[in-house]
């Protein structure tokens, strides 16, 4: 986490795949690492699921952020954030504090986490949500509103043959605190490259 730091803010988001609210929320993510790319700032997925799961849903929902697994015997760093609900959102400052915590979907925080990244960066701040919009491989996201799982089965027969999945990378766990990270990267499980080849 130390190094993602050093680059610039990291923004952690603790999802499962089942969860109907992940499934709408995380294409916005997808936009918000699509107007700030890599260069400046850190955007990880934290996936409370299996790794066949995970791919599935990333592929699904077009996510091609970084995405790593909690360990799922007894959730380590879920719980080292007090994580009740997801999805859970974390934008880490640079200095290692949490500047916005977001719980569940609320349009306002998530709002609030692109325009602070944009500052950041001294970038233009790009439309977050826009009707119509859509990903290469998923249908409008405001679509989602009244159904998500009728939105990715659209998703789905959207994709093609030659459609890659989303890269993998391999990657340090997050935790609140530097202090807390030791402890925690023992039992964060990466997300293997060779799962989404």
């Amino acid at each position: 986490m130390q190094a993602a730091l050093q680059n610039g803010p990291v923004l952690a988001a603790f999802f499962k795949v089942s969860c109907p609210t992940c499934q709408y929320t995380f294409p916005f993510l997808e936009r918000i690492h699509q107007a700030h790319g890599d260069t400046r700032i850190t955007i990880v997925g934290i996936s409370q699921d299996n790794q066949r799961d995970t791919a599935a849903f990333l592929k699904e929902y077009g996510v091609t952020f970084r995405t790593q697994l909690d360990d799922p015997n007894g959730y380590a760093v879920s719980n080292a954030y007090g994580l009740t609900n997801v999805p859970s959102l974390f934008l880490i400052g640079q200095d290692g504090r949490i500047e916005v915590s977001s719980v569940g979907w609320v349009k306002q925080e998530v709002e609030d986490i692109h325009r602070k990244l944009a500052s950041w960066q001294q970038t233009p701040l790009l439309p977050l949500f826009n009707p119509g919009r859509k990903f290469a491989t998923s249908a409008p996201v405001e679509d989602r509103k009244t159904n998500p799982a009728v939105a990715g089965k659209r998703a789905r027969a959207q994709l093609s043959a030659n459609d890659r999945p989303p890269r993998a990378e391999t990657w340090v766990t997050l935790a609140p605190s530097a202090n807390m990270l030791a402890s925690l990267v023992s039992r964060f499980q990466s997300f293997p490259s060779s799962s989404r080849d």
